[in-house]
């Protein structure tokens, strides 16, 4: 089950934001800048402003700063040279209009995997298309919830 993840593929690049989170002392300044209205104004959805920013302290804002600038693509890349012996299964679900991770990804995932693999794309959705539709996690859970041989 794959949806909107970062890619283990050769040719993605950062996000701005995250280009931003990668530079020493300028993620810092990003984070120490970073409010409830900057967050709606990139276009997260409110809802998940509401229930993130309270979790938004010091010791996670660090944790994104660590996690973003100990993933340089290449890295990311190499962790994904084996994807292809991956035999089971998977569904890949996107969000068409990802803002972070482009679509393509989905479909070169899809290619990489060694199993069968469907892709979903989410047409009206963004990063986090369980969002922007819900029924997308029905659609998961059966996918999880079948029987396998």
């Amino acid at each position: 089950m794959l949806i909107d993840a970062v890619p283990l593929l050769p040719g993605f690049r950062w996000h701005p934001a995250a280009r931003l989170w990668r530079t020493p002392l300028a993620g810092e300044l990003a984070m120490g800048f970073t409010f409830k209205w900057t967050w709606r104004r990139a276009g997260i959805p409110a809802e998940l402003v509401d229930r993130a920013w309270p979790r938004f302290d010091h010791g996670t804002q660090r944790a994104i700063l660590k996690l973003y600038r100990a993933s340089p693509s290449h890295v990311l890349e190499a962790a994904g040279e084996r994807l292809g012996e991956i035999s089971a299964p998977a569904l890949i679900v996107w969000g068409a209009g990802d803002p972070y991770v482009s679509a393509s990804f989905a479909h070169a995932y899809a290619e990489r995997l060694g199993g069968e693999s469907r892709v979903e794309l989410v047409e009206d959705g963004g990063h986090w298309p369980w969002l922007d539709r819900p029924e997308i996690v029905d659609l998961v859970a059966e996918q999880l919830l079948q029987p396998r041989p």
